[in-house]
């Protein structure tokens, strides 16, 4: 049960240990002006000889595929619907050099729900800002936690979590007990620090940690109540677990068996407010209490829009007695999360890739932000475009194959057939080359390229359809 609990911070945590390095065929300089496309005398009278996309081949051509791309002429379009299966989006085969190539995109997804663009820059030690952020949430009480903290202890289980998951992220140290501890509470290295603090938020005692890898240029924020049920006048409610209220089958496994559903059924969430709302005060607490420059438009409450079936996560507050008696006895449906992402891809060993930027969740009821987890990597400087415009997909499609045929290392795949099934929008941060620690963060589709396993990810610029990267797993 504790595992499942965790897991999330484990997640946003192990950011912390990876340094984000961009690489990329164009410099910030070039990807700036998002408003519009980019177009050439003459372009539109260009056509691609090439193409075999069945889609691909009707909305005029133009040069493609490396960071020479200049997909002129093209038409820009809305964004095509999220689909799991089905019929192709699009479908073509061609040689990249002797390797044949097929690509049927029959899976499409979004990781975010809006697309601006934004010049950013790596989050510095003097952004972190460790004294007013720990002012902002617990005031005068914020006192430092420098003794090893545990459960039998009355520590909060999530705050120990987090601190184990610190270890585990900048030293490798192995778990233990996990959520129960004991584990330091207050650590300083060349590379990182972690300090933990306690006090009263909400008329109730809190703990909170702050967190900084200056390798990785991230700060990280987590704070929880000692004793969830605090909140909801009944003490003995001592989880507090996101319920993701349109998947039944998701958290049974959890709960050994109890049919949580069913038994919460006749329990309406207390939260009241309405979903802008909540956002709005998710929004207003990042921008007054975690002291960051991030942006913060990307927040929401129902997700599952861009990959799915849309849903919400309620916040169920039990105990271990709810749970054993099968009735889930006193336990308390009350807020949501809001999500926030502006993350990017970085891929590691097969079939494996981190998720490195800024992102976290707030938990939010009627009385306000009542806790969550926050990892800050980027500084926004500026934002360029409320809303970008992006290729039609068909066009964008033209554009991927001659970048695969022209730039993809066809070694990589010791000449077996690769194949691409999927795509999806996401951001990728393309560096200046003025400035090592400023960049652009680009709107971008993602191909995800399998020849007896995942061998590498394609992104393509959405704008204008130029290569930015292609990251191989080996």
């Amino acid at each position: 049960m504790k595992r499942k609990v965790y897991s999330r911070i484990l997640v946003l945590a192990l950011g912390l240990s990876l340094a984000c390095t961009g690489c990329g065929d164009k410099s910030a300089e070039e990807v700036t002006d998002y408003g519009a496309p980019k177009t050439t005398a003459g372009s539109a009278e260009q056509s691609s000889e090439s193409g075999t996309g069945s889609q691909g081949s009707s909305e005029g051509g133009s040069e493609t595929g490396s960071s020479e791309a200049k997909p002129t002429g093209r038409k820009m379009g809305e964004l095509p619907a999220v689909q799991n299966g089905g019929t192709p989006l699009w479908q073509g085969s061609f040689n990249a050099q002797n390797v044949p190539v097929e690509v049927s995109i029959t899976k499409l997804y979004r990781d975010v729900d809006t697309l601006h663009s934004y010049r950013m820059k790596d989050l510095s030690e003097d952004q972190v800002r460790e004294a007013e952020t720990v002012k902002a949430i617990l005031g005068d009480t914020a006192k430092e936690v420098r003794r090893d903290i545990s459960l039998k202890d009355g520590d909060a289980q999530y705050i120990i979590g987090v601190c184990q998951t610190c270890r585990l992220s900048f030293m490798n140290e192995q778990l233990s007990e996990y959520g129960e501890g004991p584990v330091a509470a207050w650590v300083d290295d060349e590379n990182y620090f972690y300090h933990t603090y306690e006090g009263t938020y909400m008329d109730v005692p809190y703990q909170m940690v702050i967190a900084y890898h200056r390798q990785g240029g991230e700060k990280s924020v987590s704070f929880y109540p000692k004793n969830p049920g605090d909140l909801v006048d009944s003490p003995k409610c001592n989880y507090i677990e996101p319920l993701e209220n349109h998947f039944e089958s998701i958290n049974t496994d959890i709960w050994s068996g109890t049919n949580v559903w069913e038994a919460m059924s006749d329990r309406p969430n207390r939260t009241q407010s309405g979903e802008d709302t909540l956002i709005s005060t998710a929004k207003t607490f990042s921008e007054e209490k975690l002291m960051s420059p991030m942006s913060t438009d990307d927040m929401k409450i129902t997700i599952g829009k861009e990959s799915g079936d849309p849903y919400k996560k309620e916040l169920l507050f039990y105990s271990d007695d709810a749970v054993k008696s099968g009735t889930m006895e006193g336990a308390v449906l009350d807020g949501y999360e809001v999500q926030y992402n502006m993350c990017h891809a970085v891929t590691g060993e097969e079939d494996y890739s981190w998720m490195i930027g800024n992102s976290g969740f707030l938990w939010v009821t009627d009385k306000g932000v009542i806790g969550g987890s926050v990892n800050i990597n980027y500084e926004v400087v500026e934002k360029l475009a409320d809303q970008v415009q992006v290729l039609k997909f068909e066009n964008l499609m033209e554009c991927f194959e001659e970048v695969v045929k022209t730039d993809f290392d066809v070694s990589k795949v010791n000449g077996q057939k690769l194949t691409f099934s999927s795509a999806t929008l996401m951001y990728y941060p393309v560096w200046s080359e003025e400035d090592a620690h400023e960049f652009t963060l680009v709107p971008c589709w993602c191909f995800e390229g399998y020849s007896n396993g995942r061998v590498a990810t394609v992104l393509i610029n959405a704008v204008d359809g130029s290569k930015i990267v292609i990251l191989y797993t080996n």
